[in-house]
């Protein structure tokens, strides 16, 4: 990150400070997240959040809000 951070030369360096420190505090708490999405191609980044949208979309507690009539008479 910070490479890359650096290497655009857009950021000054409070930023690039900010986001640096930002970073490491989520990088320190990893096991507190269901999902982690390493960002190092684009491509497969846009993927796989693209996945885990899908996903939680198709969690029982979510569908049964959009689609009660599928659960009706079936006990929890």
């Amino acid at each position: 990150l910070e490479q890359r951070l650096r290497g655009r030369a857009t950021d000054s360096e409070e930023v690039i400070t900010r986001r640096l420190a930002a970073a490491r505090s989520e990088m320190a708490r990893v096991s507190e997240f269901d999902y982690v999405i390493i960002n190092k191609d684009l491509e497969t980044a846009s993927n796989e959040l693209i996945s885990v949208v899908q996903g939680s979309r198709l969690k029982v507690g979510v569908q049964r809000l959009r689609h009660p009539e599928a659960f009706s008479g079936i006990d929890d």
